[in-house]
C-alpha cells in the first residue's frame, strides 16, 4: 500500500476470544486518508495468529508481524511501530472494540495535533457491576497522573512518528504502565496531548474476581516504579499513601455479598496489595544501592 497516512497498531497476546470483534470493527471504518492495520502477534499460543491470517485474506490493509523475543506489551508496541508505514501511528488493543468513525476521528485529529488521546466507553462491553469498579471519569475527560500531567491510554492513542523519534518508544522493562511512562516523557518534552472525545474505544474490563485482583495488583506494583522514575526526572509526584484505602476495604467487607461489591473490592484490594509490594521493592532497591 502506498501513501499510508496512518498505521493502526494492535498488539495481541492470546487474544483469540476477542480479536475478531476488534478486526470487524476496524474493517468497517472509513476515512479519506490512506491507512493500514499492523497486528503484532506477541508469542500467542492460542488461535490469535490463525484468526489474524484469515482476516488478512480479505482485507489488504491488514499486515501481521511477530514479536517473539519477549512477552511484554512495550516490546510488542515498539515492534508494531517499527513495522508501520504510516506517518502517523494509532494504537488500540486486541480485547477492545473501536467505535464507529474511530479511524476518521483519530486520524483527522492527528493532522492538527502531534499527540492524541481518545475517549473510553466503559459501558458497552461490561456489566454494571464491573463499570462500578473504577468509576466513570475514564470515559469523560482526559486522564492524568496525580493531576500533574496528561495520560494517553495505549488502548486509544495516536502520535506522529516524529514523537517517537524525539522521545523514544514504549518502555520495554515495564510489565505495564508503559503508556503512562510514554505520556510523561512526551509531557517533559513539551509535547501537548490533545484529547479527542470523538475517537471512542469500547474498553473491556476483566470479567472475574481473580482477574480483576491480578490486574489491579500489577498496576499497583508498577506505581512505585513509575513514581520513582518520574521523581528522578524532576517531576513532583508522590508515592501512594494507602492507609485510608485499607480502612475502606475493611468497611466494605459486607458489600462482598453482591457482584458489584465483589468487583469493586477486588479492584481496590488488588491495587493496595500491589502498591505495598511495589513500595517494598523500591525500598529494597534503595537499600541495595546504598550498601
Amino acid at each position: 500500500m502506498t501513501n499510508v497516512e496512518l498505521t493502526v497498531v494492535i498488539p495481541a497476546h492470546n487474544a483469540a476470544a476477542t480479536l475478531a470483534a476488534q478486526l470487524d470493527a476496524l474493517g468497517a471504518q472509513e476515512w479519506d486518508g490512506g491507512w493500514e492495520i499492523v497486528l503484532v502477534d506477541n508469542l500467542s499460543t492460542d488461535a490469535t495468529l490463525a484468526i489474524a491470517l484469515e482476516y488478512g485474506t480479505h482485507d489488504a490493509r491488514l499486515r501481521i508481524v511477530e514479536a517473539r523475543e519477549q512477552a511484554r506489551i512495550g516490546y510488542a508496541r515498539n515492534t508494531g511501530i517499527a513495522a508501520a508505514r504510516g506517518r502517523g501511528i494509532a494504537m488500540c488493543d486486541s480485547d477492545d472494540v473501536v467505535g464507529e468513525g474511530w479511524v476518521a476521528a483519530i486520524g483527522n485529529a492527528l493532522r492538527t495535533h502531534e499527540f492524541v488521546a481518545g475517549a473510553l466507553d466503559v459501558h458497552t462491553l461490561n456489566p454494571a457491576s464491573l463499570v462500578a469498579t473504577r468509576g466513570l471519569a475514564i470515559e469523560r475527560e482526559q486522564a492524568t497522573f496525580q493531576g500533574v500531567f496528561p495520560v494517553a491510554h495505549s488502548c486509544n492513542v495516536a502520535f506522529r512518528r516524529d514523537v517517537v523519534t524525539r522521545i523514544g518508544g514504549f518502555a520495554e522493562d515495564l510489565v505495564n504502565g508503559s503508556d503512562v511512562d510514554f505520556s510523561h516523557r512526551a509531557w517533559r518534552a513539551g509535547i501537548a496531548c490533545h484529547y479527542e472525545p470523538a475517537a471512542v474505544v469500547a474498553y473491556r474490563y476483566r470479567a472475574t474476581f481473580k482477574a480483576l485482583f491480578r490486574q489491579a495488583r500489577n498496576y499497583g506494583k508498577v506505581n512505585a516504579q513509575l513514581v520513582a522514575k518520574f521523581r528522578a526526572a524532576g517531576t513532583d509526584v508522590e508515592f501512594a499513601n494507602d492507609w485510608k484505602g485499607w480502612l475502606f476495604l475493611a468497611r466494605r467487607l459486607p458489600s462482598l455479598t453482591s457482584a458489584r461489591g465483589r468487583a469493586n473490592w477486588a479492584w481496590s484490594a488488588g491495587t493496595r496489595v500491589g502498591r505495598a509490594e511495589g513500595r517494598w521493592r523500591h525500598r529494597q532497591a534503595l537499600r541495595a544501592r546504598a550498601s
